[in-house]
């Protein structure tokens, strides 16, 4: 094994670690440059993987060891980060959990942390090992694999990938990976399923960051929840390690905010550490409280009508993008404190307003809001989630969601079931205060941090309305604000 640094010793160190049959280069030296304004940046090479040496891979314990005794030989046993690209994420884990050194900040880079009996694994590993080998000495992926997944995830991506993972043609910064060996590749890959990562993983001043690509599938999310107490969750609505092969300075961008360095490579304070007045400080404890994913108890109920005040301006932006007839049938997902569906109750006349969310404190605040269009019958609030929505198919002329998006268990499958109770030639307006772009207010992003919210770029929407099946995606923005309204056409 060897390790390739760059950059100044005196700036935090961070390990990166390459994914499966991966080379150091191919998977980062794209970033390389970037990370060195902010951190002394250290590259493994994994045993077999290394076009300098003539070795082979052992298993994931070995060299799970020689990295360690690396870190304690050169960095007295602290590391600041340790980002590991999919494989990569299990040597982070392993690291974590055997507390021979200690790591501030460890990222899993949408890594799968697959666990398998040894037969069944085996037998995957002898079958898969051929076909690897073969891709990575000849530098293509047969013809068959590689249109399906350009099929699956666009053409962009499939290449991205194809140059990180080694089949694509060999240049001086990205060298061939035809000298691996069948050996090699078996080892890494079966040791990998079969070395066991333990359940409810946690050191004291470790932070586990996953950068969890939601098209994966939520399995994955919930892998990282078993494995590590309190990951932070960073969601990303993208394929398998999307983020870094395809966009380098947002992936940068969340290196940094996930080890919370400011630009100049300082750490910034904790939000627990920040000064507050005391107004702000009773206003973030009821907030935390009352719980914004699913509002609960009385702060719940205080934080939803200071949310129908704080949001009032966002959504009479929002409503105003629409047409609202006065027999529209139209439904707000995750309708909290009730303020949306009111305001829309003033131009639907002869029509019906549904409003739901799987919040029961939700559901009874906003019932108190709406108590007289309620009991007139022009409005019905239920409890239930978009997960899986009460309504036949082609239900509703109109859906709207105002701030409650960042929260969605799987927002790509979530907006197929909003598409599918949406008419056909409906709209659906998805609404939120903020969006992920350059030069958001240091308190928003803790507050993304803090509350793990799912929070897409402009780009990220619309690839998201597309994949669900919307016709026509429009993106609306608001001058001096960072308010977003994306509308989907069915």
């Amino acid at each position: 094994m060897k390790i390739y640094s760059f950059g100044e010793e005196t700036k935090p160190a961070i390990l990166l670690l390459p994914g499966t049959c991966c080379h150091w280069k191919r998977n980062f030296g794209h970033v390389i440059p970037l990370l060195q304004e902010h951190f002394y940046v250290l590259c493994a090479s994994y045993d077999g993987f290394d076009e300098t040496e003539d070795s082979t891979f052992p298993n994931m314990l070995i060299e799970t060891a020689k990295l360690e005794n690396y870190i304690q030989k050169n960095l007295g046993g602290q590391l600041f980060a340790a980002y590991g690209c999919s494989l990569g994420g299990s040597f982070v884990g392993l690291m974590v959990q055997r507390k021979k050194i200690h790591i501030r900040h460890g990222i899993l880079g949408s890594s799968d942390l697959d666990q398998g009996s040894s037969f069944g694994t085996w037998a995957m590993a002898k079958a898969m090992t051929p076909l690897l080998g073969k891709m990575l000495r000849s530098g293509k992926l047969p013809v068959w694999a590689k249109k399906k997944m350009e099929e699956k995830a666009g053409a962009e991506y499939a290449q991205a990938m194809l140059q990180l993972f080694g089949c694509s043609a060999a240049t001086q910064e990205l060298p061939s990976m035809a000298f691996v060996s069948n050996t090699s590749i078996f080892n890494q890959f079966f040791s990998d399923m079969v070395t066991p990562l333990e359940d409810d993983i946690y050191v004291p001043g470790t932070k586990i960051h996953c950068f969890y690509a939601v098209k994966m599938g939520e399995e994955y999310e919930n892998r990282y929840r078993r494995h590590f107490v309190d990951p932070d969750i960073r969601y990303h609505a993208m394929q398998h390690e999307e983020l870094l092969a395809c966009y380098p300075e947002q992936w940068v961008e969340e290196v940094l905010a996930s080890c919370r360095l400011d630009g100049r490579g300082m750490e910034e304070n904790d939000f627990e550490e920040r000064h507050f007045t005391e107004a702000e400080r009773v206003q973030a404890e009821i907030t935390e409280s009352g719980n914004p994913r699913k509002p609960e108890g009385e702060d719940g109920k205080k934080m939803l009508e200071r949310m129908n005040e704080s949001h009032h301006n966002v959504t009479g932006w929002a409503l105003s993008l629409w047409e609202i007839q006065g027999n529209d049938n139209i439904l707000d997902i995750g309708c909290g404190g009730g303020a949306a569906l009111s305001r829309m109750a003033e131009h639907v006349t002869d029509g019906h307003l549904t409003g739901i969310d799987y919040s029961p404190v939700s559901v009874e605040t906003s019932r108190a809001t709406n108590t007289e269009s309620v009991a007139a019958g022009k409005m019905e609030i239920l409890e239930g989630s978009v997960e899986k929505l009460p309504f036949e198919a082609e239900t509703f002329d109109k859906i709207v969601t105002v701030e409650s998006f960042y929260f969605w268990p799987n927002p790509q499958e979530n907006l197929k079931e909003v598409r599918r109770v949406l008419k056909t030639g409906g709209t659906f307006l998805l609404v939120a205060d903020i969006y992920e772009k350059p030069g958001l207010p240091r308190e928003v992003k803790d507050n993304i941090r803090k509350f793990h919210l799912f929070n897409p770029t402009m780009e990220q929407f619309k690839n998201l309305f597309r994949e669900a099946g919307f016709a026509e995606t429009r993106i609306h923005t608001k001058d001096g604000e960072d308010w977003i309204c994306v509308e989907g056409t069915k």
